[in-house]
């Protein structure tokens, strides 16, 4: 789900941590060296993302949170801010002539470039949280 989150938002707050669990702890944030990507270039996204929407063609940023059950992309335009609230269940990557996230019928597509570059440890980071959390669930046979 897609909140704006440019002012302190309680809806989001709350819709985030009852469905991704609360963020991590400081000793758990040492332990896995770190919960958040660097800043990276977005190179498109879908029209559900209304708080990205401007007349101004800025340079859009965006980083991703790791949280205990998912992630959280957090994105800005100008002054607007946006947080989009994803657990790993409905999380799916494509990593082709750029890195996009694809889930609830949305999409945002990041650059890959120096930036990307410098997160490729961090995604490797998500990939195996997402993979320690869908083992959990087993398939039927």
């Amino acid at each position: 789900m897609v909140f704006d989150t440019t002012h302190p938002n309680e809806d989001f707050e709350f819709f985030a941590n009852s469905n991704l669990g609360p963020a991590f702890g400081l000793i758990e944030r040492l332990k896995m060296g770190r919960i958040g990507s660097r800043r990276m270039m977005i190179q498109g996204y879908s029209e559900g993302f209304w708080p990205l929407k401007n007349k101004l063609q800025d340079l859009l940023y965006g980083n991703i949170e790791l949280r205990p059950n998912g992630i959280i992309v957090y994105a800005a335009n100008g002054s607007k801010r946006m947080g989009w609230v994803l657990g790993y269940h409905e999380l799916i990557i494509f990593d082709s002539d750029h890195f996009s996230i694809h889930a609830q019928g949305l999409v945002i597509k990041f650059e890959k470039n120096r930036n990307y570059s410098e997160n490729k440890s961090f995604i490797r980071l998500m990939m195996q949280k997402r993979l320690a959390y869908l083992s959990r669930y087993e398939l039927p046979s």
